[in-house]
């Protein structure tokens, strides 16, 4: 008979730290991925947030264009 384990996590911490950054090839846009699971769209040319929107509630290793 197998041995079941129920592992429940107690202590889970999403921060905001930034995974992965891509460039657009045609527009000013930054694509940031976050480990918090969301992603990040931001204009350099005028340093504002286009669009922000989350992902999911596991980290968000890569986004590509």
């Amino acid at each position: 008979m197998p041995l079941r384990l129920d592992i429940k996590r107690k202590l889970v911490q999403r921060s905001d730290r930034v995974k992965g950054v891509e460039l657009h090839p045609t527009e000013p846009w930054i694509l940031a991925n976050l480990y918090s699971g969301n992603v990040y769209i931001w204009n350099h040319a005028t340093n504002s947030l286009v669009k922000s929107f989350e992902v999911t509630e596991l980290p968000v290793r890569t986004a590509k264009w």
